[in-house]
């Protein structure tokens, strides 16, 4: 039974446990999404990307929601893809860990998203 609750409990991110793609994988048993499996590059801000692949009920509205947690967004993260999700406080301190000591988050515009154009 697919649970995105469940899915991020197990330290899965908000985007992926909404996809298509990641629930192909599961329900197969295997350790990755479809998207892995088609050898189609598909990751979020921490992968330089904006979930290219992705396929779910969050498709062409990627800022309404923090990538990490599913939070509502308050500032949009524009990736070296060109594409644009959403994140929130807590998807800040993630994307902190794993930027410059002293530095602000790779790629974090810095806006309010523009969620009716996002």
């Amino acid at each position: 039974m697919r649970n995105p609750a469940l899915a991020m409990a197990n330290g899965v991110s908000f985007v992926c446990a909404t996809c298509e793609k990641f629930w192909w994988g599961a329900d197969r048993g295997l350790d990755g999404c479809k998207a892995v499996y088609d050898k189609t590059p598909c990751s979020g801000p921490l992968g330089g990307r904006g979930f290219p692949q992705y396929e779910g009920p969050l498709k062409g509205n990627l800022l309404a929601f923090c990538f990490a947690t599913g939070q509502p967004s308050t500032v949009a993260v524009t990736t070296p893809d060109s594409l644009m999700v959403g994140a929130s406080e807590k998807g800040l301190e993630v994307l902190m860990r794993y930027s410059p000591e002293g530095k602000a988050p790779r790629f974090v515009t810095g806006e309010k998203p523009d969620l009716k154009h996002g």
